[in-house]
């Protein structure tokens, strides 16, 4: 019974570091004025937003498709504006 438990909880925890959103921060601004680059971020943090998909799936694995989902759309607008993701947060 521990065993099972044991294995559940490490399941959850390694979990966890997919339930959190992207953010401007890991993204290298370069010589984008700050206006602009703010823009830029809420732009595809509103295109994220937009095309999350939970895909009918509740608790944990709703959770975790959500900011999948979310993850990828902001990553791939923010690279498409010419901001590539800093080296201390690589992209899975």
């Amino acid at each position: 019974m521990w065993k099972v438990i044991f294995g559940l909880s490490v399941l959850v925890l390694a979990g966890c570091a997919s339930f959190s959103e992207l953010r401007s921060e890991m993204y290298e601004q370069g010589g984008t004025s700050d206006n602009i680059f703010d823009r830029d971020s809420a732009d595809c943090e509103m295109k994220g937003a937009e095309n999350q998909s939970v895909g009918g799936m509740g608790g944990l694995a709703g959770v975790a498709s959500y900011y999948e989902t979310y993850n990828r759309v902001y990553d791939a607008c923010m690279r498409s504006k010419g901001y590539p993701r800093t080296a201390e947060n690589p992209m899975k």
